[in-house]
């Protein structure tokens, strides 16, 4: 279990249960009014504008959290502007475009209702460095003193700043989409009305499931990003040549063709980079990234970098390489253009763009490459077995390896949210990629007590 508070995206938990890694501390009320509070220390230790943004999602706690998390910002004397439903990438671009001092976004982006998140953006837009979470974490203890009177801060409503972004995203395709017919799943999230506004201000035809939040108990209930099946029966069914699923915060997107074949995170990467770049040009993907994937760039004189999973290690290795796009194939894109975080909006935009400037479709451009067979599979173990992993797979991993010929690859990983092990395996021959992958993943059930997961074929699925 970490130390730290907040995890790889913000503080998780159960609304009004614990906190995830964290037993005992509860993610109430109560502690998001001192996390605000301590948020508003941090910022008026630093340089910059005493003024901060909040979004959130759908989900039934957000409001809950969102007042408790302005007022606590407030009683530190910091100026707190609420923006209700908005997606995660709708905060850092009001935030940069009003030189806002701090965002604050209320989601668990892809969890379940029940659960709920809070992380901050810098002024620059970016996730909060580690750094400037801890520094938060501390000043938790609270302060002797507090503002009062005319130094008290404020909250305000800011929801007409929505439409600002709104705007700002239909602009980006200025041929407009005349003659398109789309199919939008927003998880029952935060795009449910922006996407749909977006798509239909440029001229699409849409069509919406997943787009009723309801009592704010739905969201990522069986569809969305997380749920690709739901955008590929139905883009199929209403004979749509476009379908995008975003998940709960609309940080990311992924898509089905007309005949209902998932568009992830690699694919989309290919579909701009053909349209965008030129030889020599870097993109950037994950370890994860398809070796497919990777022979297609290559044979456009394209370079791809891989980084670790994890948004902000790709957006780290897209400012190192100065890359014109990176993302991992569960749908999280980052276009440095657009801005410093994941948009899944703005990656559809970007998508129809690219297919606009080179006269196809999603489905023509399915067919530039073939996966490798790549497959995935989740093992779960105690929090013990997961920390020898690498001692007990040692001989295991020497043995798998050798059976493989390169560019053929393994990948075994602790992962970082979960008491698993993840085991992916990727070869050019699909009997040689299955047999390895089956003979690790017997070693992990054998050395390290594991429970084996469902498999994941990664060419026409997600990791979960």
């Amino acid at each position: 279990m970490s130390d730290r508070l907040f995890g790889t995206d913000g503080v998780r938990g159960i609304a009004n249960g614990d906190i995830h890694g964290h037993p005992g501390i509860k993610l109430d009320a109560q502690f998001a009014f001192h996390l605000g509070a301590a948020a508003g220390r941090y910022l008026q230790g630093i340089s910059g504008p005493k003024t901060a943004i909040l979004g959130r999602d759908t989900r039934r706690s957000g409001s809950m959290f969102g007042a408790a998390l302005a007022s606590g910002l407030a009683s530190e004397g910091i100026q707190a502007v609420t923006l209700g439903v908005i997606p995660t990438p709708g905060v850092s671009y009001l935030l940069r475009k009003h030189g806002f001092g701090l965002g604050v976004v209320i989601s668990a982006s892809h969890n379940p209702a029940a659960d709920n998140g809070i992380k901050f953006f810098g002024a620059d837009g970016r996730k909060l460095s580690d750094s400037g979470e801890d520094q938060i974490t501390a000043l938790l203890a609270g302060s002797a003193s507090h503002p009062i009177g005319a130094d008290i801060g404020t909250v305000e409503n800011g929801t007409h700043l929505v439409e600002e972004y709104t705007t700002w995203l239909a602009s980006l395709i200025p041929a407009g989409l005349a003659g398109q017919k789309i199919v939008v799943d927003a998880a029952n999230g935060a795009a449910y009305a922006i996407a749909v506004d977006v798509f239909q201000r440029l001229g699409a035809d849409v069509i919406t499931i997943n787009c009723d939040p309801g009592n704010g108990m739905t969201i990522n209930q069986a569809g969305g990003a997380t749920h690709p099946a739901a955008i590929q029966a139905a883009t199929k069914e209403h004979g749509a040549d476009f379908g995008v699923a975003f998940d709960g915060d609309a940080d990311r997107a992924i898509f089905s063709d007309s005949e209902g074949r998932l568009i992830n995170g690699d694919r989309v990467l290919a579909i701009w980079a053909k349209g965008n770049s030129r030889p020599g040009d870097v993109i950037v993907g994950t370890v994860m990234s398809n070796q497919g994937f990777e022979n297609f760039l290559a044979s456009n004189g394209i370079r791809l970098e891989r980084a670790a999973v994890g948004d902000k290690y790709v957006s780290a290795m897209i400012d190192q390489f100065r890359a014109g796009a990176g993302g991992e194939q569960s749908g999280h894109t980052i276009f440095p253009a657009l801005g410093p975080t994941g948009d899944g909006i703005g990656t559809a935009l970007q998508v129809l763009a690219a297919l606009q400037s080179q006269s196809i479709t999603l489905k023509d451009a399915y067919n530039d490459f073939a996966n490798w067979p790549q497959f995935m599979v989740n093992v779960k173990v105690s929090a013990e077995k997961k920390a020898q992993w690498k001692e007990l797979l040692a001989p295991d991993l020497d043995a798998a390896e050798r059976q493989m010929i390169s560019p053929d690859r393994i990948l075994v990983r602790a992962s970082g949210t979960s008491p698993t092990i993840r085991v992916m395996v990727e070869a050019q021959d699909e009997t040689t990629a299955r047999l390895v992958a089956e003979s690790l993943v017997q070693a992990a059930v054998t050395k390290l007590d594991g429970k084996p997961c469902k498999w994941i074929d990664l060419r026409t699925e997600l990791a979960d």
